[in-house]
């Protein structure tokens, strides 16, 4: 199950605004919460993230996403 399932479950589930979904981490967390940022820009309103060291830094692509 992608993140995406989830977040569509719980969306389905709970109810709430898709257009105002949040996504927050912590450490790896934070680095899975960039990550889903970066493919998926559109499903989310807002990043809050500290993460850990990033594999490959490309602030060009993360400015265009966020």
């Amino acid at each position: 199950m992608t993140i995406l399932a989830v977040l569509d479950e719980v969306l389905a589930y709970y109810g709430g605004d898709a257009e105002k979904i949040h996504i927050a981490g912590l450490s790896n967390g934070g680095i899975a919460a960039f990550g889903a940022m970066l493919l998926h820009p559109e499903r989310f309103a807002t990043l809050l993230g500290a993460p850990g060291l990033f594999q490959a830094q490309d602030p060009a692509r993360w400015a265009k996403a966020l």
